[in-house]
């Protein structure tokens, strides 16, 4: 991999770790539970315009965890990421009763 590669691949990999965090918070942050331990499956996708696609299992927006009956509800979610202002806008791609997959 090359020098410029590998910072563009770090660049990335700080971006979508910036926009989890403004999206659900850091654990440092909340007194209660860290909810990013019911997401999974995390992906950033660059686009050819320079933005990305963010790609994810959760169960829910926030996050919920187990149902009552202790089945797990996972649905894929995705967002457009604008670089210049990092918002997530979570949009259900797949729901179904049971845990989904990216």
């Amino acid at each position: 991999m090359s020098l410029l590669q590998n910072i563009l691949k770090r660049r990335k990999l700080w971006l979508a770790n910036c926009v989890l965090i403004m999206a659900f918070g850091s654990p440092t942050l909340h007194a209660k539970e860290d909810l990013r331990v019911y997401q999974h499956g995390i992906d950033f996708v660059p686009r050819a315009d320079g933005h990305y696609w963010l790609i994810w299992a959760s169960s829910g927006n926030p996050p919920t965890g187990e149902t009552n009956d202790g089945s797990w509800i996972h649905d894929i979610y995705y967002s457009e990421i604008v670089p210049s202002n990092p918002v997530i806008t979570p949009v259900t791609i797949i729901s179904n009763d049971e845990a989904q997959e990216p």
